[in-house]
């Protein structure tokens, strides 16, 4: 048997099986068994109905948490002031705020971006800014 020989036999099984194919009953077979699991499918397996009920459980547990814990308890946010602070005047307040600054160190003529940094540095800078 020679290459031109079996391809003459593929040719002539596969008009044979095209011409035994009904497309008719192969197109009505499948829309039954397509309308077949539609009738299965229970509505309360939906993924959607399923992310919908993830996302009130966690917007609602979100919810008992913070009135737990009393963060809508309408009470206002304060701070705690040093005695010494409490009889000083605006401008006094200004001096002293303006006292407790520093200076920082500037670099001149440093350019450094992350481009220069390799992966090591770079993993570094994310822990560091994660926290």
């Amino acid at each position: 048997m020679d290459e031109k020989e079996i391809e003459r036999m593929a040719r002539a099984l596969g008009t044979r099986r095209v011409q035994d194919f009904d497309v008719d009953t192969s197109a009505i077979r499948v829309l039954e068994r397509l309308k077949a699991e539609r009738r299965r499918r229970v509505w309360w397996k939906s993924p959607v109905l399923a992310r919908a009920a993830a996302v009130a459980l966690v917007v609602g547990a979100a919810g008992w948490i913070a009135t737990k814990e009393g963060v809508f308890s309408g009470k206002e946010a304060g701070f705690a002031v040093p005695y010494e602070l409490s009889g000083l005047s605006t401008a006094q307040l200004h001096e002293v705020l303006d006292s407790l600054t520093f200076d920082a160190p500037a670099f001149e003529q440093v350019s450094v971006g992350l481009d220069d940094l390799d992966a090591d540095q770079l993993t570094q800078l994310l822990n560091a800014m994660e926290g």
